[in-house]
């Protein structure tokens, strides 16, 4: 997630925990990460963990 600096602090205490749902699917926020903004275009993940809730 890209956020302001002025809103990190807060987003790294209240996100972790949540739990959204997206198309009837859960999917829950875990601890975050500060990292430098890259300069590419395009953003992507080659990996999602995800849990199977059967």
């Amino acid at each position: 997630m890209r956020a302001p600096k002025w809103r990190v602090a807060d987003l790294l205490q209240q996100l972790p925990g949540v739990t959204l749902d997206l198309a009837g699917h859960a999917l829950t926020i875990g601890a975050g990460k500060i990292r430098l903004l890259t300069k590419d275009a395009t953003l992507f993940s080659r990996y999602v963990v995800t849990q199977h809730g059967g």
